[in-house]
């Protein structure tokens, strides 16, 4: 580090902007410690982004020692300003295509790994932490303890990771490891590192693919199938939406569109675009412009609840929406279709 050697006292705001630029400026490690040759202007972003979160945790630390009397001022690194005006960089996943590759390339015990990682959307920390206790065989849900967000969270798993799980802690106690090497013990990161280095080259990707790449998948086909934009936060464990939304809700097919189109209100006497069919005709194209993402089909017929609202949704991204779910019993009730003393108030508190 810059000034490692420097006392907290001694430090100016002039070394920690020039950290600060250095940090930026330096190229990604990746597994095998060797920069990216070439960096592309997404690489640059992301080299910015990683220096503010960086300087973040070190200004907590700073702060910390002033707080407990360890530094006389905290004026130099309050005047330090972080990068602004960031762009989102594109969030990589993996087609289905591309993790089936992944999986075949890789030995057993990394295979392991990286299925757990696509089935849960699990931190490479969370895995290695996983205890086979973790498994509840009575509810098939899967404990994932706190870690990096200091957030415990209970996962529902996909039917093909089910028996996926059990497999995995069959006949193993409950403090013992899930994930472990052929020659026993828990993964340790760089080992992680190494292996998905060796096994996205055999699998034919690019740099750009690493062991978070997995979690970035799992969320975004959660998205993809018109999973709401709060269960991804809740399953991925992240305490703040925001996050969620500026990473994933341009994947969302129907985020926030069908309940505009469909409800905003008429403005003009006369014309297609005014009419409640026009506005129809226009969710019924966007929709289809949309057929080319991947979507979940249950084939099964979808129940229906005494209210008319789908339990669960059959490939249409609009029935996964909780806002267009309670503007649709609102449109409902406004038709007389069931009693009017259920108001938009109590339709959207049910959702």
């Amino acid at each position: 580090m810059l000034f490692r050697s420097v006392g907290i006292d001694e430090l100016t705001t002039e070394q920690l902007r020039e950290w600060l630029e250095m940090v930026a400026t330096s190229p990604a490690q990746r597994g095998t410690g060797k920069p990216f040759p070439h960096p592309t202007p997404d690489d640059r972003q992301r080299r910015r982004h990683t220096a503010n979160a960086i300087l973040s945790t070190l200004c907590a630390a700073l702060n910390l020692a002033f707080r407990e009397g360890k530094a006389a001022n905290d004026a130099a690194w309050r005047r330090v300003r972080k990068f602004r005006d960031l762009r989102r960089v594109r969030v990589r996943y993996l087609s289905e295509e591309e993790a089936r590759r992944l999986v075949a390339a890789s030995p057993q015990e990394f295979q392991r790994l990286i299925l757990g990682a696509l089935y849960t959307g699990c931190r490479a920390g969370e895995l290695i932490a996983m205890n086979a206790g973790a498994l509840n065989r009575r509810t098939n849900r899967l404990y994932v303890a706190p870690g990096k967000s200091n957030w415990a969270r209970w996962l529902a798993l996909p039917d093909e990771a089910v028996g996926f799980f059990q497999h995995l802690a069959a006949g193993r106690g409950e403090q013992v490891p899930m994930f472990v090497r052929d020659g026993g013990g828990r993964w340790k990161i760089a080992e992680i590192q190494a292996h998905m280095v060796l096994a996205r080259k055999k699998a034919g990707l690019g740099n750009d693919v690493v062991f978070h790449t997995l979690r970035h998948t799992y969320a975004s086909y959660l998205v993809m199938a018109g999973a709401s934009l709060l269960a991804v936060m809740k399953l991925l464990g992240h305490a703040d939406i925001r996050l969620v939304v500026q990473c994933y809700a341009h994947l969302s097919p129907d985020f926030l569109a069908d309940t505009v189109r469909l409800h905003f209100p008429k403005f003009m006497a006369s014309g297609a675009g005014a009419s409640r069919e026009g506005r129809e005709v226009s969710i019924a194209a966007s929709r289809q412009a949309n057929a080319s993402l991947p979507q979940r089909t249950i084939e099964a017929p979808v129940p229906v609840d005494e209210r008319g609202s789908s339990r669960y949704w059959n490939g249409d991204p609009s029935l996964a929406n909780p806002a267009a779910i309670a503007a649709r019993r609102w449109e409902s009730a406004r038709r007389g279709q069931f009693p009017q003393r259920l108001t938009y108030g109590r339709l959207a508190g049910k959702i």
